[in-house]
């Protein structure tokens, strides 16, 4: 029986709602850019430099949304193992499925990939 690695990751999306919630209607389109480069980062030691670079820019205006992704890092990591294709579908997907669609094999894996692949 071949491994199978879980994914469970945060919604990205929530992600950047969530830390526009915090902050101003003027700043939200430049703060929203910035949060841009930490989820679109190739792997997860740049995200982790491209957020270290977000909180330089925003903590003291904003103090609360870096360590809001600081505190769900752990689980934002495997996102960055995904295939390019694969984490932009994932990063909607989650957040656009409903409760009753599930996984069409397990309804107990709803948010969770588990084969980085199958969305290929």
């Amino acid at each position: 029986m071949p491994s199978t690695r879980l994914f469970r990751t945060p919604c990205i999306v929530h992600l950047v709602r969530n830390s526009l919630n915090f902050c101003g209607w003027k700043d939200r389109k430049i703060v929203a850019k910035d949060l841009k480069r930490i989820y679109k980062a190739t792997n997860d030691v740049e995200a982790e430099k491209a957020l270290d670079d977000f909180e330089v820019e925003w903590g003291k205006k904003y103090p609360s949304i870096a360590p809001s992704w600081r505190r769900a890092w752990q689980e934002v990591i495997p996102f960055f193992c995904l295939p390019a294709r694969c984490s932009e579908n994932h990063l909607y997907d989650q957040c656009n499925r409903k409760p009753e669609q599930g996984d069409p094999e397990n309804h107990e894996n709803k948010g969770q990939l588990s084969n980085p692949l199958s969305c290929m």
